[in-house]
């Protein structure tokens, strides 16, 4: 072999010119579009964990009220310890692949169910099937249905919002009716006019509403599925707070009720907060057929798959699950905590007007102390869930997350027991919050410093 043979076989290899210039061609930018949009979200979790290792630190607890990770109520209720038994009892299960409709026996249970809570008839075959989790669903939806944009309301959960952009969507945000709280379906018929009728992958609607709380009525829903029909437009509700209300009398209808809903429409009910197993990703999906058609074709396709341990432990819950005292006995106890906390912060100074009390579920609106200015590009919001996070070890989360535009509010999630809930307030009171407290001196500054070296253009 001749000298420059060798070298003229191993130079394409070992020469940067003829490197590729990225990996795999380069990450999609609609995924990097989808990470950009939640960034408020990230730069929270980012601060918790941070601050959670501080507190580890200093041998403090770590007190968190501002992200949706565990519910610490249905430790004791039966329907809860039912479903962790039977992921025992179904571990052998998980020696074989799972099917991506969900099992024969849980979509049966969620047939019955859905019929005896909202009075809605499934044909379980055509009309229902499980995935995993609510977001895996939205995922499935943004990439099933080619729309040029989706809909949802001023405030949402980030999860819809950054999946459906990372999967090419343009997000269309549509105000919130500032008497009833509800989407303002009026506006969203002019928002779609103003931009020209484009194609809408989905209509969006979260109710009980994460994250102020306010309740949807049937005759919403029946104003809903009459938007839908006029504008040939795909509904999504999420109704991941089912049972958990606050005001005697309240009805937490679903939109599968009104009749023609199943011609427009689908809803998801999750097990995360009605049992506290946000663990189990599973939700249930029922409505129109072609759309839970489309879902399934998706998820075969793409081999989504649920243990099937977690779907005997949804099964053994939904069972389990009844109207009965032990029930409404939790329900209660969960609202005495909301009233503490809602009376804790009015003892530090908020005024009722500032405290957005929540009809049904587990999330509520504070106004933030106007003291805390913007600067710099961070909220006020995010600037005193900081302060709070930093002294007390206490954090709370804000509506920025919801929308990067939103830094009106504070969100606090009930997700503590009374006793964790007490000492939240005796951190705060201890550190001197109040609502008409100034903003520390050098409070940016330390903000900056604690993400110093965190590069949040990749969060």
């Amino acid at each position: 072999m001749r000298e420059g043979e060798k070298e003229e076989r191993t130079q394409p290899f070992s020469s940067p010119e003829f490197a590729p210039v990225k990996l795999g061609g380069g990450i999609s930018p609609q995924l990097i579009a989808g990470r950009k949009a939640g960034k408020a979200e990230k730069v929270h979790l980012v601060i918790r964990r941070l601050l959670r290792q501080r507190a580890i630190q200093e041998g403090k607890a770590f007190l968190d009220l501002g992200t949706d990770s565990f519910y610490p109520f249905f430790q004791q209720y039966s329907a809860t310890q039912q479903a962790l038994q039977a992921l025992g009892d179904y571990a052998y299960t998980a020696r074989w692949y799972p099917s991506s409709f969900g099992l024969l026996q849980l979509r049966e249970e969620a047939q019955r169910f859905l019929r005896t809570r909202f009075n809605v008839h499934i044909d379980m075959e055509k009309e229902l099937m499980i995935t995993a989790g609510a977001s895996q669903a939205f995922d499935a939806l943004s990439r099933t249905f080619q729309g040029e944009c989706f809909l949802l309301p001023d405030l949402a959960i980030s999860t819809i919002h950054t999946i459906a952009i990372a999967n090419g969507a343009r997000p269309l945000r549509i105000p919130l009716d500032p008497v009833s709280g509800l989407v303002n379906l009026q506006e969203a018929a002019r928002l779609l006019e103003r931009e020209g009728w484009p194609t809408i992958r989905f209509l969006y609607l979260n109710y009980p509403h994460n994250p102020t709380g306010v309740c949807a009525t049937r005759a919403f829903f029946e104003e809903v599925v009459a938007f839908a029909k006029q504008f040939q437009v795909l509904v999504v509700h999420n109704m991941d707070s089912w049972y958990q209300a606050h005001v005697s009398g309240i009805s937490l209808p679903n939109i599968l009720e009104v009749d023609g809903a199943k011609e427009v429409a689908i809803t998801l009910l999750s097990f995360s907060k009605e049992f506290g197993l946000p663990g189990l990703r599973i939700a249930l999906v029922a409505g129109n057929a072609e759309v839970i058609n489309a879902l399934r074709i998706h998820n075969s396709e793409y081999s989504v798959m649920l243990p099937e341990p977690c779907q005997y432990a949804a099964l053994a819950a939904l069972q389990a699950f009844h109207e009965d005292e032990e029930r409404r006995a939790l329900s209660r106890s969960i609202t005495e905590i909301l009233h503490f906390s809602l009376e804790a912060w009015k003892a530090l100074g908020w005024p009722e007007a500032s405290i957005y009390p929540p009809a049904s579920g587990y999330k509520y609106l504070l106004a933030v102390p106007p003291g805390f200015q913007a600067a710099d590009g961070i909220s006020g919001a995010e600037l005193f869930d900081f302060y709070v996070a930093s002294r007390a070890f206490v954090k709370l989360s804000t509506s920025r997350a919801f929308n990067e535009e939103n830094a009106k509010f504070l969100r606090i999630i009930l997700m503590q027991d009374m006793e964790t809930m007490q000492e939240v307030f005796r951190r705060l009171h201890e550190i001197n919050v109040h609502y008409a407290m100034p903003m520390p001196a050098g409070l940016l500054d330390e903000y900056h410093q604690t993400l110093d070296g965190i590069d949040l253009a990749h969060l």
